[in-house]
């Protein structure tokens, strides 16, 4: 048995997911956010996740005109917290200051960070952003994201200007797609969501994902690593149940970043080579699922040749290395 269970339950499970999409306007358009971030950087780059928050302004431009929010940054994340000269971060707003704003419906949204300076970052970023929108278009159980040009401030005075993306709060998900957070320990693989689960475990192999878990989570944290776990509304946890959603894409064959580091035991060496870490399905249910890649090969491609913010090069490296998922 579990040593520890809970459900975390957001906005009420009759709420009609077109209903809880029309309320947050952060996630209704993939137009980039042209915004400026206000914060004392050096306290940033130096923050651990158990230091009191960072006070920032947060400034958006949109076609109403300019936006300007007070936040508090706290950074967050593992890897990349102790590897990276930036951060990933959490943006906390005053929630009653948000009324027709950009981000209403909002109140504390995680923001992907550029790992270092440079050009070479922007484009893993922007390698990683493609991952989430390829979910999006396998499956609505997967967390919406929101890209946005992002010139860091000092006092006032501009440190860089690099790309970063909002992404989707489990509390927004889960009633968007008729689910409940579920928090626990560890799980059984036959409680995952057979048809949900498939869909997520071919996923990571198509993008060269090998850093994550579907069953359990590190020592004394909730299940699982890498992926948050739902369950329908109302639904008490049984066989054939669990939804696994994933995150965290950068260290995966399709971004290839130049920190990566691969788990000796997968006896792989190379993050770009693929390595399937699913369970044992039976043959229909797989074939089920391959039927599924196979029918949304050209629009994944499409996402990847049409996304001219990363460079023809770029997009040429990605295409190839998803033609090789599908031969």
């Amino acid at each position: 048995m579990w040593t520890k269970l809970s459900l975390v339950i957001g906005i009420a499970a009759s709420v009609t997911a077109t209903a809880v999409a029309d309320e947050i306007p952060l996630f209704a358009s993939d137009t980039v956010v042209e915004m400026t971030l206000d914060a004392v950087q050096r306290d940033l780059k130096r923050a651990k996740k158990e230091e009191d928050p960072i006070p920032g302004t947060l400034t958006v431009s949109t076609d109403t005109g300019v936006q300007a929010f007070d936040v508090k940054l706290t950074v967050r994340g593992k890897f990349r917290l102790e590897n990276c000269r930036y951060p990933p971060i959490w943006v906390n707003f005053k929630k009653s200051k948000l009324d027709d704003t950009l981000f209403a419906g909002q109140n504390r949204l995680k923001l992907v960070t550029h790992c270092n300076k440079g050009e070479r970052y922007d484009r893993l970023l922007l390698k990683e952003y493609l991952v989430y929108k390829m979910l999006n278009l396998m499956t609505p159980k997967s967390y919406r994201v929101r890209l946005a040009r992002v010139t860091y401030l000092d006092a006032g005075k501009t440190d860089q200007t690099q790309y970063a993306f909002f992404i989707e709060h489990t509390r927004t998900l889960a009633p968007r797609t008729g689910l409940d957070r579920l928090k626990v320990e560890k799980i059984r693989g036959s409680e995952l969501a057979f048809l949900d689960a498939t869909r997520v475990e071919l996923f990571a192999y198509m993008i060269g994902h090998t850093d994550w878990a579907g069953t359990q989570g590190p020592p004394d944290g909730d299940c699982c690593h890498n992926a948050h776990l739902y369950v329908p509304a109302g639904v008490t946890v049984a066989k054939n149940t669990i939804v696994p959603v994933p995150y965290d894409f950068d260290i995966t064959g399709f971004v290839n970043p130049p920190y990566a580091e691969i788990n000796q035991d997968l006896g792989i060496r190379n993050v770009r080579r693929r390595l399937y870490r699913g369970l044992c399905r039976a043959p229909t249910l797989l074939d089920q699922v391959v039927a599924e890649f196979v029918a949304k090969r050209s629009e994944l491609m499409a996402l990847v040749e049409d996304f001219e913010l990363l460079n023809e090069k770029e997009r040429s490296k990605v295409a190839v290395y998803l033609t090789g998922f599908f031969n």
